[in-house]
């Protein structure tokens, strides 16, 4: 019996190790990110929307992955292409993750705009966290105040937006293109959520948004909705006209169909090309399962933001894949309308 001790101990032994890794499979996957800080990079400044969301996605991410930091660094310029750099040239370790203005930068892309060093269609897609109800607001001491007032206004129509190519520029641009609006200018330099201080100091009379971002303003009476980007009308303002409604022109429709696309693609979130499939599967799990908690679900409702409504990875790349395989017209429209403003 003495002798066959030993034996019966490796083989208890063996039987729990394998019993244990069998079971615990996502415990293996945690510990790719123990004692390791993953850094979100925000391609804007400190402020507005997709730097609230990263560090309100942030604790709860680092939850899902025991063992890790997880940090936000903000990197902003070039309409979010500095900060996309830097995540395109990171080593892919799934180490560093992006957030960014992924409508804004495809027009980018489909421009050929200078200083990109990336390939949208190569990033490695984790996830999106929602898909955001845009609207361009007006400022309504200015009498912008439907998009009756817009359409036949004979005033100017300042349009607030970080920077050239960011998002809301290259909106605005659309929008005064599907409309015929001789009348539109777009003014940079009000990124980081300082588009509503442009409003109140008068020096811009419109800005491209969520709801979320203007309720307050719209409660006291300072900007209201003019039109919204989605492609049909959202169930909360359900007197607020779609831009597909207003357009009476093919190329108008064209546009407005591009654009809605656009904001399924609103905060998605992205890594390095070719990073391993372990390390990709071990971060949009923990991603989704961030997103799905209870806890940030509260976190999200006291802030009074929308609720997310995350997409997983593979899904986001497919759409990001078929936006920038548009048809040549409507890229050429694009790069058309930039050149021409």
């Amino acid at each position: 019996m003495k002798r066959r001790t030993p034996w019966l101990v490796y083989l208890f032994v063996l039987i729990m190790g394998i019993l244990f890794f069998a079971g615990s499979g996502s415990a293996a996957e945690k510990s790719l990110f123990n004692r390791k800080v993953i850094e979100i990079i925000v391609c804007t400044k400190v402020g507005g929307g997709y730097d609230t969301d990263a560090r309100l996605v942030a604790p709860y991410l680092q939850k899902e992955l025991p063992g890790s930091t997880v940090i936000v660094r903000n990197v902003p310029g070039g309409g979010h292409i500095v900060g996309t750099n830097r995540v395109w040239s990171a080593r892919p370790n799934g180490l560093t993750i992006g957030v960014a203005n992924v409508p804004g930068l495809i027009a980018a892309q489909i421009r050929k705009e200078e200083g990109m060093q990336f390939d949208l269609r190569k990033f490695t897609w984790l996830g999106r966290l929602y898909s955001r109800h845009r609207f361009l607001f007006g400022r309504k001491s200015a009498g912008f105040d439907s998009a009756n007032a817009l359409m036949k206004g004979d005033k100017d129509f300042k349009i607030a937006c970080a920077g050239v190519g960011d998002g809301p520029y290259n909106t605005g641009l659309l929008t005064a293109e599907a409309l015929g609006l001789k009348r539109v200018r777009l003014i940079p330099n009000y990124g980081g959520g300082e588009e509503p201080l442009g409003i109140m100091r008068k020096e811009v009379e419109g800005a491209v948004g969520g709801l979320e971002s203007w309720q307050e303003m719209i409660d006291q009476g300072e900007v209201a909705p003019l039109l919204t980007y989605d492609a049909k009308r959202y169930a909360a303002t359900p007197h607020v006209p779609t831009l597909t409604e207003l357009v009476k022109t093919e190329n108008g429709k064209a546009i407005a169909a591009y654009v809605a696309t656009e904001s399924e693609l609103s905060r998605a979130i992205f890594t390095v090309p070719n990073t391993p499939k372990h390390i990709t599967q071990a971060l949009t799990t923990a991603l989704m399962k961030a997103l799905q908690r209870e806890d940030f679900k509260k976190a999200v409702a006291q802030m009074k933001r929308e609720p997310f409504n995350p997409l997983p990875g593979d899904d986001v790349a497919k759409r990001v894949n078929t936006t920038l395989s548009m048809p040549p017209e409507i890229a050429n429209l694009i790069i058309k309308v930039s050149k021409s403003r």
